[in-house]
């Protein structure tokens, strides 16, 4: 479960991020960390179109809370930076020595070129 109580987010995550997943609520990129484990935890989610669970992802806020929930844990991850990106910068999405959490959508309308991420840290 990912919830983002700032911008009223509750949604269980899938595995996978591919165009079939997403169409049905936000996906983890597989090859990267779990949900409270060393490294960089990615998430992503459409604005628009069959699912709009990232719809109000620009307005988060470095301090603001997001909870990952699985079926033994509950991991709470504080957002650091929160920005537009462009396609091709990879940094977002890169491994980290400490335990991160890195959500990523679309910037509306259709800008191909241009993502919007939210990157935070795990809490103890």
């Amino acid at each position: 479960m990912l919830q983002i109580p700032s911008i009223g987010v509750d949604a269980v995550v899938t595995e996978g991020a591919g165009r079939w997943e997403l169409v049905t609520g936000p996906g983890h990129l597989p090859e990267t960390a779990g949900p409270g484990g060393r490294g960089n935890c990615v998430i992503g989610a459409h604005r628009n179109l069959w699912d709009a669970t990232f719809a109000d992802l620009p307005r988060l806020k470095p301090g603001d809370r997001v909870n990952l929930t699985t079926t033994s844990d509950r991991f709470t991850y504080l957002i650091d930076d929160s920005r537009e990106v462009k396609v091709s910068d990879k940094r977002p999405l890169s491994e980290t020595k400490g335990a991160c959490l890195t959500l990523i959508t679309c910037v509306l309308p259709f800008n191909k070129g241009r993502r919007w991420m939210a990157h935070g840290h795990l809490t103890l």
